[in-house]
């Protein structure tokens, strides 16, 4: 079901995600959306780079997941950089 969020737009709300809040403490497998909510980028960051096998990455059925290790060793070495081109625009 798809409703209208705040901004106006008509992309699906989901009222019951529950996105591991601690870095420290996060599931083995990392769903596109909470890997987006963590790092305050979109999910296609992420679909993108799953897309063009530019990460490790699992299917659940059509479902995609990101290992928590493979996430954290791009936040670690990816956002830095984009946050950079980022504050050059």
């Amino acid at each position: 079901m798809h409703h209208q969020n705040v901004e106006g737009n008509n992309k699906p709300i989901s009222r019951n995600r529950n996105y591991p809040s601690d870095l420290n403490n996060l599931p083995p497998l990392i769903t596109i959306a909470a890997a987006a909510y963590l790092t305050s980028t979109s999910e296609e960051f992420w679909r993108k780079r799953v897309r063009e096998k530019r990460i490790r990455f699992s299917k659940l059925g059509k479902s995609v997941r990101i290992p928590a290790d493979e996430f954290l060793r791009i936040i670690r070495n990816i956002l830095p950089i984009v946050a950079d081109k980022e504050l050059e625009d």
